[in-house]
């Protein structure tokens, strides 16, 4: 179920995860010289959130805060203020905390609705 999205980085002398006898230290201590952290954290870092715009269907309407309808493509940031693509409606800060809802009316074209 999660084997494209886990990976196993212990060191096979780690007494903790590894195939040795549960007695002392063993390789437990030597994650951070042997380069398993970085390639860890490399991997993680491609779990991450992705760097593509999610695609959305012709005239639908999406709720959402609105640095992620700037990240999205359906609004543009203007010095901290965000806009509606398209229909360049005001939709106030930008920021996590402002949630708006916005309808797309034409083909990228985007323009802002009290609700979905």
């Amino acid at each position: 179920m999660y084997g494209a999205r886990s990976a196993d980085y212990c060191n096979t002398s780690d007494t903790v995860c590894g195939s040795q006898p549960k007695n002392g230290t063993g390789g437990h201590t030597s994650y951070p010289g042997n380069g398993s952290v970085a390639a860890a954290a490399q991997f993680a870092a491609t779990l991450g959130r992705s760097t593509t715009a999610p695609t959305t269907p012709a005239g639908a309407c999406v709720r959402d805060d609105t640095v992620d309808h700037v990240d999205a493509g359906r609004a543009r940031d203007v010095f901290g203020q965000a806009y509606a693509v398209g229909s360049r409606d005001s939709l106030g800060r930008t920021s996590r905390f402002n949630i708006v809802s916005l309808r797309e009316t034409a083909p990228g074209t985007w323009t802002q609705v009290e609700a979905c």
